[in-house]
């Protein structure tokens, strides 16, 4: 397992989702979080909220939606998570067209949804420890999955998991994974064309920072960015 958060305290994991739909005729969905220390939570805001001013950046930062112009507010965004030693992220990235989910675990596709998901934030959770994990709302099917996902994760013997449903706009770091989910999904969809100048600038300047294409999977050891995918030959997330 990934050697990716202090032993004890309290944390905050901001999950986010992408092209999760069953029928969405997307190829690929990709499920992330970002993992914060509690205590630091209120100075990473602090700091998202500055590059907003500084930026005049006032909309939600949703993927979709990114603007040219605000190009180098983006890039400060990526900078800032780079920089913050108490951020992590990890995500999976799912082929949904070439695996039969059902024959993975012999269920729905919502079950399949919830084993990625379990995949993507089980390696921030320790023995002790206290989570508080942040999902934003998507549909009335929310709430459910994550009860189904609370139902599967390994809880801390001394500790607790608490999970909460939220708008993303109530939260910078939910945004920020948002951001980086998008980066991802977007660099491994083979079923649209690439055609946005701002969105393809952004993930040469994010591979540049991370020297590594988000194309491919990383290293199981504990690190700062962490992707994995999903099926992969002779790995196991």
């Amino acid at each position: 397992m990934m050697e990716i958060l202090p032993i004890l305290g309290k944390y905050k994991v901001f999950c986010d989702e992408s092209c999760h739909f069953e029928y969405d005729n997307a190829d690929v969905m990709v499920l992330g979080a970002i993992a914060c220390p509690e205590e630091s939570v209120e100075g990473i805001v602090r700091k998202i909220k500055s590059l907003r001013y500084q930026y005049n950046y006032k909309a939600e930062l949703k993927w979709p939606k990114l603007h040219g112009k605000q190009l180098d507010f983006y890039k400060a965004l990526i900078d800032l998570f780079l920089e913050a030693d108490v951020l992590r992220f990890k995500a999976i990235v799912a082929d949904k067209k070439s695996l039969a989910f059902g024959q993975f675990n012999k269920s729905s596709y919502e079950d399949f949804y919830c084993t990625m998901f379990y995949y993507a934030v089980r390696d921030f959770l320790r023995q002790e420890g206290h989570y508080k994990l942040y999902f934003g709302y998507s549909d009335r099917q929310s709430r459910d999955r994550v009860n189904k996902l609370l139902a599967v994760l390994p809880h801390p013997s001394d500790g607790e998991i608490n999970a909460y449903i939220i708008r993303s706009h109530e939260s910078q770091l939910m945004q920020l994974c948002a951001l980086l989910v998008g980066a991802l999904s977007y660099r491994n969809r083979l079923d649209i064309a690439h055609e946005s100048q701002v969105k393809n600038e952004l993930l040469s300047y994010l591979e540049l920072k991370l020297r590594d294409s988000l194309a491919g999977g990383t290293p199981l050891e504990g690190q700062k960015w962490a992707v994995f995918r999903f099926p992969s030959e002779g790995a196991v997330c």
